[in-house]
């Protein structure tokens, strides 16, 4: 079909059309393999904080600790953070 040195418009659309589902249908495939992984390897939930959602909450309070030492001029050990919230 395709042995010629030059393509037919047709032809073209024709490659063009394979090439896209090729790409779509391994991209649908990749979503449903992350679908099922996910599910598979998912965790319940623990009542208390897990190890990483510690470390994620001390990181956040390093931050503000060191921005509000900063805007206030003061060191860190002239203050105390007490709680913080999202917004």
């Amino acid at each position: 079909m395709w042995t010629e040195s030059n393509m037919s418009f047709i032809q073209s659309l024709a490659v063009f059309g394979m090439g896209f589902c090729v790409v779509f249908l391994i991209l649908i495939i990749l979503a449903l393999a992350i679908m099922v992984f996910s599910r598979i390897f998912s965790t319940k939930e623990s009542a208390g904080q897990t190890p990483a959602e510690e470390k994620k909450e001390d990181d956040i309070l390093a931050v503000l600790i060191a921005a509000v030492s900063e805007e206030v001029n003061l060191p860190i050990d002239r203050f105390r953070i007490t709680g913080f919230r999202e917004i």
